[in-house]
């Protein structure tokens, strides 16, 4: 048992040396709003349960992955990007992903929160939809909370090689979960998915 106690303290430092893979924090910490030919999409994590956990996040392209950075707890990455149909993974223990169709001179918010259950510790990647019925909506504090409460950061060199040391790790997660996804009812994946309507 000791033996056992030993090895999740010392996999809990390691995972916690992993959190603190430096990205920068951007000094003007107010996010623009999307000018009128571009989408932003902004991605937030705050939670104390799986605090150390790392997550790095992507946009996934066909069999191509995007490195967008390390969403380490209590930080938000803001991705501005084209109209259109995007897809977005999250990768901590297992992977996670949200669909996006984002409309012109839009920004649309996602969240990570920490998915209990099982020995490995995960994520959901949960949008906050125009919907007062839904998982995370735009009705409620919990929104205004995490843009408060984050700390807006961008990519950096420590990330980068972060991603560059664990690209194949990755892309087998990538493969992997992207079975799970594709098996969902088309309810649940509506769930984990930003339709145009769901921007500010």
């Amino acid at each position: 048992m000791k033996l056992i106690i030993r090895i999740f303290a010392l996999s809990l430092l390691a995972l916690a040396g992993c959190a603190s893979t430096s990205m920068e924090v951007i000094p003007q910490q107010v996010i623009q709003p999307a000018k009128a030919n571009e989408s932003q999409i902004v991605f937030m994590r705050s939670s104390l349960i799986s605090s150390v956990l790392p997550a790095s996040l992507y946009e996934v392209r066909g069999d191509r992955i995007e490195f967008l950075g390390m969403l380490n707890n209590d930080t938000k990455i803001a991705i501005k990007t084209t109209p259109g149909e995007h897809f977005y993974m999250l990768v901590s223990n297992a992977a996670d992903f949200l669909a996006a169709d984002l409309a012109p001179g839009k920004t649309y918010y996602a969240v990570a929160t920490p998915r209990i259950g099982g020995w490995k510790p995960r994520f959901w990647l949960w949008p906050f939809k125009n919907d007062p019925n839904a998982e995370y909506n735009l009705f409620e504090d919990d929104l205004a909370e995490l843009r408060r409460d984050t700390a807006l950061v961008t990519i950096s060199e420590a990330a980068l090689a972060w991603y560059q040391a664990n690209k194949a790790q990755i892309e087998a997660r990538r493969v992997k979960y992207l079975q799970e996804w594709y098996a969902l009812p088309e309810t649940e994946k509506a769930k984990h998915s930003l339709q145009p309507s769901d921007g500010l």
